[in-house]
């Protein structure tokens, strides 16, 4: 039986000598839990990249973490405290001849598999000499005075790289023989890789063309043709001495008119990127063109929206403008039928994802298969830098992303075929059923309402959540696929279970909601997040939510999304503090200022002028239309208002959990009932995973 994704997994000639499995791309999304300290590629760092080709990605593309890394390559921040490293990035001594045994072993695997290999180089900071750069100016120098900011709060950013102490920009662009001598040393490193059986290398190019930074007066500088002079250069060298099959990728965001972080006057229009690109077409293979940071570059769950590309009309602008060199598209392509639907339009060529090999290394095998479904992309952004307090970069719906080679009981078949039962039908529940299910398992779910997905529901309503929908149809359509059994509105006792004979219980009780202990939260007429979302709160125009972590945040932001005046009360200096990580969750929209010319990036709810937070503030008194609290100066400040929301975290459903720990030969827990941190889905998934291989 032929597929239906004709478009998606035919064969694509991307050059005379070059023809790839399908029409996939792989971005550099490598994973960085997966390194220690050590100064070369980990075993398991090369395997998880391989896992991209296993998949089926036509090419995967390798990062390259020296002093010629690009893009999110990180260079060596050993100076800085280490609550600010990001000591989980790799760090290589590419110093070592030594370590090209090792790309040569991922060249070789990549090839194995069917895929071709590339690398993405780059010249950040370490590649100049100190104090220089290409452009001489910095996105540093455009600061956004304070008071143009206390909205939003303190989120956390990357420390700066040290500033050179000139008034004159210009004494810091490098000299044309600094520029050669970079274009040499990238240029030996493309050849190194090739002779390691590399087949190509992938270049970001966004960052070298933004005007408000390049100040060089030179054939540098001024039009975007001379500014992208340096990877003219660049490119043309690479293809004389490493050779004309030598495949060069060249990667940038379609239109960037505020620079690559919306911090600049002036980065590049859509049309400086098609001159740009036109002009180095000679020397390239193929473009992957990424959507505006705040559409999509970093695509969301908060800020896209399912079948929606912006990227697709920059990318038809090109071709229409006569680029005739392979176009690809990147920016939130998880969905095969999305896919196929994009490639249909012939906007683009190819498709380039990271996300969906990540939340699915079995990605292509399944949209192959009749009865299975790819895991969905929750679109978190959990894979992109660490949580605050737990020093783990992964998946929040793949658990093994990362720690493959850690899961040893992976390695072991169950000993006999297992009754189990799961109390509780949450995310968790229902994942940890699908994996005991997998391993052979009789499995039933007992769940005491009357739906599945416990606190999923949530993102029927928010509609800014709609990937946790996917998520939870997702699980859905697992479990019947799985044949696991489902009893709802029922909450079994455990005397029950065991006449019953199951094996084993793994309880899934969840979580429930509290007040905070504030005078009057649990007064009648005083709601909670969850009446919210369950469509039981009876709320005026004007509401004060008093908590500001990220179901309060949430909840103001649906609140605000529907025309209700929302004022947040916190005692945090920012809102959604949890994921306040640098380039992390919710800060990745641009805002701009038209004085200043320029902006920065925002969380999301700053989006929002209904929806006002008050930050480092202690609620002391609450009553269903007023909410009393001191801020840190001490004042006290009554809001009279015409609803009160009220989150004080939630409470482990314990208690209902271990009354199971004895009914069965073998008891486990997972999920809200156990987590440090309740509701989070990377920590509940890898629980849902851990139990199941343990029966």
């Amino acid at each position: 039986m032929a597929t239906k994704y004709k478009k998606l997994l035919s064969p694509f000639r991307l050059t005379e000598t070059v023809t790839l499995r399908n029409k996939l791309v792989s971005g550099s999304g490598q994973q960085a839990c997966t390194q220690g300290p050590e100064l070369f590629p980990s075993d398991n760092t090369i395997d998880e990249a391989i896992s991209v080709a296993t998949a089926g990605a036509g090419i995967l593309c390798f990062t390259y973490y020296g002093i010629y890394g690009g893009g999110a390559a990180m260079g060596d921040q050993s100076h800085i405290p280490w609550e600010q490293e990001r000591a989980h990035f790799q760090n290589y001594d590419f110093s070592n001849p030594k370590i090209l045994n090792l790309y040569t072993h991922c060249a070789e695997l990549t090839h194995m598999y069917g895929s071709k290999a590339i690398m993405r180089l780059g010249a950040s900071g370490p590649a100049w000499p100190r104090g220089k750069s290409y452009r001489g100016g910095d996105r540093g120098d455009f600061v956004v005075p304070d008071e143009r900011i206390r909205k939003f709060g303190k989120p956390m950013t990357f420390p700066l790289p040290p500033r050179v102490d000139s008034d004159d920009w210009r004494d810091k662009c490098a000299s044309k023989e600094q520029i050669k001598a970079v274009i040499d040393g990238i240029t030996e490193e493309a050849r190194k890789l090739k002779s390691c059986g590399f087949d190509g290398m992938s270049f970001r190019a966004d960052r070298y063309l933004d005007e408000s930074t390049n100040i060089r007066q030179d054939e540098y500088g001024g039009d975007v043709v001379n500014r992208g002079r340096f990877l003219l250069e660049l490119f043309e060298n690479v293809k004389r001495v490493v050779g004309e099959d030598f495949l060069i990728e060249v990667n940038l965001m379609a239109n960037s008119d505020h620079g690559h972080d919306g911090e600049l006057p002036h980065g590049y229009t859509a049309e400086e990127a098609r001159k740009f690109l036109l002009a180095v077409e000679h020397t390239v293979d193929y473009v992957v063109l990424r959507e505006e940071l705040s559409s999509g570059y970093q695509p969301l769950v908060y800020n896209s929206k399912p079948g929606v590309h912006p990227v697709l009309e920059y990318a038809q602008a090109l071709k229409d403008a006569g680029f005739q060199k392979p176009v690809a598209v990147n920016g939130g392509f998880t969905q095969a039928d999305d896919m196929e639907a994009v490639l249909d339009t012939g906007a683009c060529d190819l498709i380039a994802t990271s996300r969906a090999f990540l939340s699915d290394p079995l990605f292509i095998k399944k949209i192959t298969s009749d009865d299975a479904e790819p895991t969905p992309c929750l679109r978190c952004n959990k894979c992109h830098h660490h949580i605050e307090g737990l020093w783990i970069t992964g998946c929040s719906v793949n658990p093994r992303a990362s720690i493959s080679h850690r899961l040893i009981g992976e390695l072991k078949k169950p000993i006999k075929k297992k009754k189990v039962a799961i109390i509780g039908g949450g995310p968790i529940g229902m994942r940890t059923a699908c994996y005991a299910a997998e391993n052979g398992h009789d499995v039933t779910i007992f769940e005491k309402t009357g739906y599945l997905g416990g606190k999923l529901k949530h993102a029927d309503l928010y509609s800014f959540k709609w990937t946790f929908k996917q998520y939870r149809e997702w699980l859905i359509g697992e479990v019947n696929r799985l044949g696991v059994k489902v009893e709802l509105n029922t909450e079994p006792t455990p005397e029950e279970i065991e006449a019953a004979g199951f094996d084993a219980v793994i309880a899934c009780t969840g979580s429930v909601a509290k007040r905070p202990p504030v005078d009057g939260a649990d007064a009648e007429g005083v709601w909670t997040s969850e009446d919210v979302y369950e469509q039981r709160a009876k709320l005026g125009q004007k509401v004060v939510v008093v908590g500001g972590q990220e179901v309060a945040t949430e909840t103001a932001m649906y609140l605000a999304d529907i025309g209700k005046d929302v004022t947040v009360i916190t005692r945090a200096d920012t809102l959604m503090k949890r994921e306040a990580r640098a380039g992390g969750l919710h800060n990745v929209h641009e805002v701009h200022f038209p004085d200043l010319g320029y902006g920065i990036l925002v969380p999301i709810w700053c989006l929002y002028d209904n929806l006002n937070p008050v930050f480092e503030a202690q609620t002391t008194k609450i009553t269903p239309n007023s909410v009393t609290y001191v801020t840190k100066d001490g004042d006290e400040v009554t809001i009279d208002c015409d609803s009160v929301v009220v989150n004080g975290g939630y409470q482990s459903c314990i208690e209902s959990a271990i009354s199971y720990g004895t009914c069965t030969r073998e008891f486990y827990m997972a999920g809200d009932v156990e987590a440090d941190k309740k509701g989070c889905l990377q920590q509940g998934n890898l629980a849902a995973l851990g139990v199941a291989n343990m029966l």
